[in-house]
């Protein structure tokens, strides 16, 4: 069990795993100089660091070490700034930069050509990168929606919140 060494100031000077039995008395007495207190401590919650914080608090008392936490949220633009990042993420997950570019260098090239001179396939192809664009639009309206929400939810990263993806 862990316990605390407490020294004459009534300060933390370090801690010790020892089994409670094995501590003698008098080192378990606050009667000066150093000595042992048994610390509780539930242990660091669960949090989303992208959007909440988290302070440990250690109280000292004369029985014991009580260690608590606290959460609490991030400013309102790092909470926007991670769930922009998410979209990011999920957008350069699925058509990473190169992937993005030979869309658009091929578009050009199906623009330049012109719709009414395609061939089947070109406009299979074209209508492929058209649902890519509408996935990456859509991905892009689930982040404005969550970036609005009061508060965004910690599990914004949850599918649920995102459009499913598209293929290509």
């Amino acid at each position: 069990m862990l316990h605390a060494v407490i020294d004459e100031n009534l300060s933390i000077a370090g801690y010790r795993d020892v089994d409670p039995s094995d501590v003698p008395s008098h080192k378990l007495r606050s009667d000066g100089g150093k000595f042992l207190r048994p610390v509780s401590d539930p242990g660091q919650p669960n949090f989303n660091a992208m959007l909440e914080t988290v302070a440990k608090t250690v109280t000292v008392e004369t029985g014991q070490v009580i260690v608590s936490y606290s959460i609490s949220r991030r400013s309102e633009d790092e909470q926007r700034r991670a769930v922009k990042a998410e979209a990011g993420r999920r957008i350069l997950e699925r058509f990473p930069e190169w992937k993005q570019a030979n869309m658009t260098a091929r578009s050009v090239e199906l623009i330049r050509k012109g719709e009414q001179n395609w061939t089947t396939e070109e406009a299979q192809e074209a209508a492929a990168i058209q649902s890519a664009w509408d996935w990456v639009k859509d991905v892009q309206t689930a982040s404005d929606a969550l970036e609005s929400a009061q508060p965004i939810p910690v599990d914004f990263t949850d599918d649920g919140y995102w459009p499913s993806a598209v293929g290509l």
